[in-house]
């Protein structure tokens, strides 16, 4: 697996392509990389990568599956 600080270096360097390659800027690049590196890492990984989940329904003493509904509404 990629270290963190790679991928800052790896972010940092398309930063200066993407400049055109104009030097004296590395500095700036390297802290603009590392802010958006790390806050993909901060990012929950269940909002990235998954669906909501559903509850199961539950089973009566039967063994057969109920279904919650939803109270009616007072006029």
């Amino acid at each position: 697996m990629e270290s963190v600080q790679d991928r800052i270096a790896k972010k940092a360097y398309d930063l200066f392509v993407a400049r055109g390659g104009q030097h004296g800027y590395h500095i700036e690049d390297w802290l603009k990389a590392e802010k958006e590196i790390l806050a993909e890492q901060k990012k929950p990984a269940s909002k990235k990568n998954s669906a909501p989940v559903k509850p199961a329904a539950k089973k009566t003493a039967a063994g057969t599956a109920t279904k919650k509904t939803a109270a009616p509404k007072k006029k």
